[in-house]
């Protein structure tokens, strides 16, 4: 068992398998709850990271809303069904696809893009696939040089 994980590939196949449940385990949540994280920000613009219905969102707060930017992380989480300012009664989408997508709210407070969970949880699912499953290259056996015959002794 330990010959399986000595090649440096596997060990990376099995860190991106953790990932992609990582992410997937994230997915399935983002179904019941809207999580948030807020790092703390300055006085003129702060950003906020929401898990919400399969895709993740990163939001850019700027102007009157970001006086009120936290002075250490804060971490919130609410009933999935819970209005989010990314929803489309509140906001105004520049384009979207597939899930991907770009716009503003509220006259331009914030501005937001979103990435779909299936776009992070497939790509790492196939990258560690492969990692994890495809045969390693067969080791280069180099030819041992042979001497050549001493013909001028016989």
């Amino acid at each position: 068992m330990g010959e399986f994980f000595k090649p440096w590939r596997r060990k990376i196949g099995v860190v991106t398998l953790v990932l992609a449940c990582v992410f997937m385990g994230g997915w399935v949540r983002s179904y019941s709850f809207t999580d948030q994280l807020i790092p703390p920000g300055q006085t003129s613009t702060f950003h906020v990271w929401v898990s919400l219905r399969g895709r993740f969102a990163w939001m850019k707060v700027q102007g009157q809303a970001a006086r009120v930017a936290p002075s250490l992380p804060m971490f919130s989480s609410a009933p999935g069904n819970s209005p989010c300012p990314i929803d489309r009664e509140y906001s105004k989408w520049y384009w979207q696809f597939m899930g991907f997508g770009s716009g503003t709210g509220n006259a331009h407070i914030y501005l937001f893009w979103t990435i779909p969970y299936w776009s992070i949880v497939v790509p790492l699912t196939l990258l560690s696939a492969w990692l994890l499953l495809s045969k390693p290259r067969a080791k280069k056996i180099e030819p041992t040089a042979s001497k050549p015959p001493n013909d001028f002794l016989r």
